[in-house]
């Protein structure tokens, strides 16, 4: 079950103990970090080498990836 909080300015949604999204007051949202350094700030993005790659491991179109580093979309 999730729950969400609200922590000074800081609106936390999650499960069990595990911050899963995070709006701080300064307006950066982090998914899977509860310290967001950008506007949006995502952790733990799945590896692929390409785009074939990311839908033959189940990922749909407008999924986040990254290859080398470079953030990439399913398209």
């Amino acid at each position: 079950m999730g729950f969400i909080s609200f922590r000074a300015d800081t609106v936390i949604l999650g499960h069990g103990a595990t911050d899963q999204v995070v709006k701080l007051a300064n307006g950066n949202v982090g998914i899977g970090t509860a310290s967001p350094t950008s506007k949006l700030h995502v952790a733990g993005l799945p590896s692929y080498a390409d785009n074939a790659a990311a839908v033959a491991g189940g990922l749909t179109a407008g999924a986040f990836y990254h290859t080398g580093g470079v953030v990439k979309v399913v398209i």
